[in-house]
């Protein structure tokens, strides 16, 4: 059995898979599964699998009958068995100590690996509304340490609860992340779905949140997250991850029917990655935690990323602080000060990346790289080896995150 499965599903974007299947493969790991489920109304990925791969470590799954983007996941994972499931998307691809960090957290009775995020790629067809081109065909990496810190799922959970699934950069997710399967299969028995929400990063971090007993942090590129114009990164880097819900064909309807009023009722980053911890907790029987839901800073957030559908926003507010038992004064109280703390957030975050144009702190950028694939082999290049101590066993058992009192 493998230890560690990397998991891909895909639709209609053949070359994008291809090179993304090319760049896992390139590792030369035997203990290592790949899985592509691919959804495409055509067989151009199929044929290209067919002539250019004859790994036996690749598993290829074509079902051409569309289905939503939570079936296609859950699909997906269906098919590993790996003892540890990593999931990426086919514009994305690994780094080269994946595996070695996979066998490692096995040795050392950890469920969870998450890492800080270092590399990453930017497709040719990418164009910023704010940077333009500049990042377009290049692999950046930031400087990293290498450090290894152990995490309490309980306290990442709380974050992305109260941050309403905006702040997850340590939450326990199998999307960049690498998570013990049967951690996933608990979650699967529990909810029908290892993906309880409308999409599946943030759905499938709150639901692995309350399972996930130990958990690490990384500061190494174990992924190297890619954008393109095709994905949701690409739209939201051309500022077009906006729109009504009934748009959204790759969402499942029942996530959609079954939308809640804490949550404004259309389509964005902000709205869905909220939905997502509202739908999750639910299924996972722990409506209790809605409470630390903040409904002001989520509104705040939409008000300020989206100011044309300000009207609709506010005019769900009083719904959403009646289902949470708050006061509504309060609430439109708090939200001038939400609104400023966005907006310097935001700020800060663009001048950032401006000064990092300007004068690359702390990055090395690699230009004119065509795809995941050779963006994977210039890393193999650049990437310093970790070294993986052994780690004590934990003297007690943390506390479970079902221990929240119910309210």
């Amino acid at each position: 059995m493998a230890i560690l499965s990397v998991v891909v599903p895909t639709r209609n974007r053949a070359s994008l898979a291809a090179s993304c299947i090319r760049n896992v493969l390139r590792l030369e790991e035997t203990d290592l599964e790949l899985v592509v489920q691919d959804n495409s109304d055509n067989a151009t990925l199929a044929r290209i699998v067919d002539t250019q791969f004859s790994d036996p470590r690749l598993c290829y799954v074509h079902l051409r009958d569309r289905v939503d983007v939570i079936q296609n996941f859950d699909r997906a994972l269906a098919c590993a068995t790996g003892e540890y499931v990593c999931l990426i998307g086919d514009d994305d691809g690994v780094g080269p100590e994946i595996v070695r960090v996979a066998r490692w957290a096995d040795a050392n009775s950890i469920d969870a690996v998450v890492t800080s995020g270092p590399a990453r790629y930017t497709w040719p067809d990418i164009r910023y509304k704010l940077y333009g081109t500049y990042y377009s065909s290049t692999l950046t990496l930031r400087r990293y340490t290498n450090a290894i810190q152990e995490i309490d799922p309980t306290q990442s959970l709380q974050r992305v609860i109260r941050s309403s699934g905006q702040k997850r950069n340590q939450a326990v997710q199998i999307y960049y992340g690498i998570v013990r399967r049967s951690c996933l299969e608990e979650v699967m028995k529990k909810t029908g779905t290892y993906f309880p929400g409308p999409s599946p990063d943030v759905a499938g971090a709150v639901a692995l949140g309350l399972v996930v007993k130990r958990a690490v942090r990384l500061d190494h590129p174990l992924f190297v997250p890619g954008v393109s114009g095709a994905s949701t990164g690409g739209w939201g880097a051309a500022k077009r991850h906006v729109g009504e819900l009934k748009d959204q064909a790759h969402l499942p309807q029942w996530s959609i029917h079954a939308w809640s009023d804490l949550v404004p009722k259309f389509f964005s980053g902000e709205t869905i990655w909220a939905e997502d911890v509202v739908q999750s907790l639910s299924a996972m029987e722990r409506q209790d935690l809605l409470k630390e839901m903040n409904i002001s800073r989520l509104f705040a957030s939409c008000i300020v990323f989206h100011p044309r559908r300000a009207k609709l926003i506010l005019a769900s507010l009083p719904s959403a602080i009646t289902r949470q038992h708050s006061s509504l004064s309060v609430a439109l109280a708090q939200m001038p000060f939400w609104i400023l703390h966005t907006v310097l957030r935001r700020f800060r975050a663009v001048s950032r990346h401006l000064f990092d144009i300007l004068f690359r702190h702390g990055k090395t950028l690699v230009r004119s790289v065509v795809d995941i694939d050779e963006a994977g082999r210039i890393l193999d290049k650049m990437v310093i080896q970790m070294t993986l101590p052994e780690l004590p066993c934990q003297a007690a058992k943390s506390k479970k995150p079902g221990a929240t009192k119910r309210s």
